[in-house]
């Protein structure tokens, strides 16, 4: 915003380019900053869910896949 305030003590013509150029410069670089922000965010968020995935859910289908075999070798024998 500073670029914006000082842009405005020169001629008129200058004022309009100038600022224009400089506070839509500003304008970017925030944008820019808050989608590496939101973008940081979701990584942050997704490598989390993905840890917490294997740690808690991938153990308990193996107790059930280890489960499974069993089972049927159960209904195999009484069958049997």
């Amino acid at each position: 915003m500073k670029t914006c305030i000082i842009s405005a003590k020169v001629p008129l013509f200058k004022i309009q380019t100038w600022s224009r150029s400089s506070c839509s410069n500003s304008i970017v670089i925030v944008v820019v900053v808050v989608v590496v922000v939101v973008v940081v965010l979701v990584v942050v968020v997704v490598v989390v869910v993905v840890v917490v995935v294997v740690e808690v859910v991938v153990p308990r289908i193996f107790v059930v896949l280890d489960r499974v075999p069993g089972a049927i070798e159960q209904l195999l024998l009484s069958y049997l």
